[in-house]
C-alpha cells in the first residue's frame, strides 16, 4: 500500500489489535535500538507506558534515544508459514516523553482504562506517577501479500 501520512480506517483497526509492536530509536550518534512494546492507539497517536517491568535502574535507552532524537518507527507485522497471509505496518513519527499530569483531564480518564482493556497486567497499575512515550504519527507504510 503506498505511503500516507493517516492511518486508514483498516490499518487504525489492525494497529489497536495487536498486542505488540517493535519501537525503533537511535541515539543522537546514530547508534539504532530496538525492543518490544505494549501500546494503545490514542487518536493520532501511539502511547506507551512505562511500566513495573523489570529494568535496568538507569533512564531507558529508548527514553534517552527520544530525548536525542525524536525520530521513531513503529513496526507491526504478522507471519505465518502461508505466506498469503504476510502482512506489515511501519508508522513513522516524532515521540516526545510525557509524564501523567501533562496529559488533558480527559485524556487522563481515558489512558489507564484503554491501556487496562487491553492488557489485564495494567489493572493494577497507578498510571499517575508514570512516564510515557507518546508517537505522533507522520507516516504511515503497509504491505500485504495478497495485495500485489
Amino acid at each position: 500500500m503506498p505511503t500516507r501520512s493517516k492511518l486508514s480506517p483498516a490499518q487504525r483497526k489492525l494497529l489497536s489489535s495487536q498486542p505488540i509492536a517493535r519501537l525503533a530509536t537511535s541515539a543522537a550518534s546514530g547508534e539504532p535500538s530496538l525492543v518490544p512494546i505494549t501500546f494503545i492507539l490514542s487518536d493520532d497517536r501511539i502511547l506507551i507506558v512505562i511500566d513495573d517491568k523489570p529494568k535496568s535502574g538507569k533512564t531507558l535507552r529508548r527514553v534517552q534515544n527520544i530525548r536525542e532524537n525524536n525520530s521513531v518507527a513503529v513496526l507491526i507485522d504478522h507471519y505465518e508459514d502461508e505466506w498469503t497471509a504476510l502482512w506489515w505496518l511501519l508508522i513513522r513519527g516524532a515521540g516526545e516523553i510525557l509524564e501523567f499530569e501533562e496529559f488533558s483531564e480527559q485524556q487522563q480518564l481515558k489512558i489507564p482504562s484503554t491501556f487496562r482493556k487491553k492488557y489485564r497486567q495494567y489493572e493494577e497499575l497507578s498510571f499517575t506517577d508514570r512516564t510515557f512515550i507518546s508517537i505522533t504519527i507522520e507516516v504511515v507504510s503497509s504491505w500485504r501479500f495478497d495485495s500485489a
